[in-house]
């Protein structure tokens, strides 16, 4: 395309009656492309409605590409008396997440849309509603999430059946069925990509709700199931069990498949496969994750794998997976991804010095590494709809407490959301600790960058020096306690 571009900026310059003279066919072959290169820098817009809305406000919005290699990026959206317009720079289809307080909505998006939000915020569930070219990408992902806000329910009922897999795993077949049909009936309104992007994020979400489905409804592991529960397993349900486990190359293309499948993978291997393994070594797990992924899914489902590993896995350890991962020619720009997440991490080993930083505290004050030297400080990255977050607070809380009157800690609570949702999930939650955010620049900010925060939570302790003391610190309470009373025993420089 490019090329083609710089031909037709030749071309325009050339005297008229130069042109004159083209070829039938190479006037055709022009105008084509000049419908390519119009189209292609189509204005894409979202816009909208929100009744009940105080003052003046700001809506989240995640971008989230389809590449497992890229970042999502995120910006903050104004909303003024009650109305908000944004115009996107978009080329290819992207999935577009809205984080208003407590409301959430998504939907993907492509070149040329003009997506019409509105909505009422005393009543969201029932007056969310999606207009103006390209909604229906919003629509269908609008049913998709009730496959995930419907589970609680279903699961609840498939607990009082005779054969409980059967009857959860048809509903969701059928939920299935229906949307794809929903999704082919309206093709005809967006790109080959974005279809391909919906049915990718339709497939994840059933892979995901039959898994997590499964366990909820026995409260114990896939093996322990199949050994256990063997009168409540009809034929169907162990086929079912099985098919569960073998993924689909078609989606490989998809960000939300790709995590799906890594999730599974990583929740199966830790409650089933470990446990009975004799060498817990990472070569063992890398090859089971190899062993159990399909053809085109085994490069971006380890490059996911790898990537959070890193955190906690040392350089030695960890190049023999990744030349172990990655032996193809076309698996080259993931262990080019990966290896440089790897040489970053580096920089963030215990000894190493901390990277100064600079983040805002709820007063509006700057609140610095350098401000706070001499101190031990227990770095904690999260956001409000973050469960393991939320989850860790709880464990580490008697810590908090245990330290609440000893000014030479500091527990920073370092938040990623826009300011509005921040200020009240602290009121909501109740979370001791000093509490600064990313000043609505989200997982873009520096910090996020410096300290290479990819997963929620993540934590470092770092001593008084500003030597980083570990990375990921004991979640249990008492042995928390314990690093940071040796923390505290050192001297600063």
């Amino acid at each position: 395309m490019d090329t083609v571009i710089i031909e037709l900026a030749v071309i325009a310059n050339r005297p008229l009656d130069t042109l004159y003279i083209m070829t039938k066919q190479a006037f055709s072959f022009l105008i084509l492309f000049c419908f390519l290169t119009v189209s292609y820098g189509q204005k894409t817009l979202i816009s909208g409605n929100i009744k009940n809305l105080p003052g003046r406000h700001s809506i989240k919005c995640s971008f989230i590409p389809k590449n497992i290699l890229e970042d999502i990026s995120a910006i903050v959206i104004p909303v003024t008396e009650g109305t908000f317009k944004y115009e996107l720079n978009i080329t290819k289809t992207v999935f577009l997440s809205f984080a208003e307080g407590q409301n959430y909505y998504a939907g993907f998006i492509q070149s040329g849309d003009s997506i019409v939000i509105s909505y009422d915020t005393s009543d969201f569930i029932n007056t969310l509603s999606f207009k103006g070219k390209g909604n229906e990408k919003f629509k269908i992902v609008s049913t998709i999430n009730k496959i995930k806000s419907d589970l609680n329910t279903e699961i609840s009922i498939a607990k009082n059946e005779s054969f409980p897999v059967d009857y959860l795993f048809s509903k969701i077949d059928s939920i299935q069925k229906k949307i794809s049909r929903e999704i082919l009936s309206s093709k005809s309104f967006m790109n080959v990509e974005s279809l391909e992007q919906l049915n990718g994020y339709l497939a994840s979400t059933v892979l995901s709700a039959k898994y997590s489905g499964l366990q909820s409804i026995f409260e114990d592991s896939y093996n322990n199931i199949l050994l256990n529960q063997q009168t409540k397993l009809s034929a169907a349900t162990k086929k079912s069990l099985q098919n569960l486990l073998k993924f689909n190359d078609q989606y490989s293309n998809s960000f939300f498949y790709i995590k799906a499948v890594y999730n599974l993978l990583s929740m199966h291997y830790d409650n089933n496969i470990l446990p009975t393994s004799s060498n817990n070594g990472l070569t063992d797990k890398y090859a089971y994750l190899n062993k159990m992924l399909s053809k085109n899914l085994k490069a971006p489902v380890l490059f996911l794998s790898l990537k959070n590993e890193i955190r906690s896995t040392t350089s030695a350890t960890i190049e023999p997976i990744i030349q172990q991962c990655f032996p193809l020619s076309n698996d080259s720009k993931y262990k080019a991804a990966i290896a440089s997440i790897l040489d970053a991490s580096q920089k963030l080993k215990p000894g190493s010095k901390a990277p100064n930083f600079s983040v805002e505290d709820l007063a509006g004050s700057k609140v610095s590494l350098t401000s706070l030297k001499g101190k031990v400080i227990y770095l904690d990255f999260w956001f409000a709809a973050c469960t393991p977050c939320h989850k860790l607070f709880e464990e580490t809380k008697p810590a908090r407490e245990y330290f609440k009157l000893d000014s030479n800690i500091v527990f920073l609570i370092v938040s990623i959301d826009s300011r509005d949702v921040w200020e009240k999930a602290i009121n909501k939650f109740n979370i001791e600790g000093y509490h600064v955010y990313t000043e609505n620049k989200f997982r873009e900010h520096p910090i996020t960058k410096s300290y290479g925060v990819t997963e929620y939570p993540t934590t470092f302790l770092i001593g008084r020096d500003g030597e980083i003391l570990s990375i990921n610190p004991p979640h249990n309470s008492d042995e928390l306690k314990s690093e940071i009373d040796k923390a505290l025993q050192a001297k600063s420089n």
